[in-house]
């Protein structure tokens, strides 16, 4: 024996490559988390089992959840309500028919609307440096692509 948790009986639930468990008990969800050096559970979240189920999976990008009951017909799909990744707008501009191209090595991304090229940083999203390439404003040239030499 590895591991025994203390009063936790229930059903486990693997997936092969993953780093977590879950142990379904009669109130609880456990989550525990595989250390890959030590191979031991910590315990990373815990929910109420509202579905009173026995074995719960999640799909690959944790939007999707199948729910079993041990002897009953069927199974339960549940699908997130809500998905929370925090996005913030950054710049609230127009930027269509715009062109853009990363600077890797620098951290820097380059946007080109029409004639101008701006520059900025990767990491406050502020403009480093904006100019214009050449040509006549009234003849409607604008840049169609765009390609990043091999040292940025």
């Amino acid at each position: 024996m590895y591991h025994e948790m203390k009063d936790m009986r229930g059903n486990i639930y693997f997936i092969r490559g993953n780093i977590r468990i879950q142990v379904c008990t009669d109130q609880y969800i456990y989550f525990f988390k595989i250390d890959k050096e030590t191979f031991e559970p910590t315990l990373e979240n815990v929910m109420y089992n509202n579905m009173e189920c026995s074995v719960m999976m999640f799909g690959a990008r944790v939007r999707f959840g199948v729910t079993f009951k041990s002897n009953q017909s069927g199974f339960t799909i549940f699908s997130r309500k809500y998905y929370h990744n925090f996005k913030v707008t950054v710049d609230g501009t127009s930027h269509e028919g715009a062109k853009g191209v990363c600077l890797k090595s620098k951290n820097k991304y380059v946007i080109a609307q029409g004639l101008q090229l701006t520059i900025y940083d990767q990491h406050t999203f502020k403009d480093d440096k904006t100019f214009k390439a050449s040509g006549n404003v009234n003849d409607k040239v604008e840049i169609l692509h765009m390609v990043v030499a091999d040292d940025d």
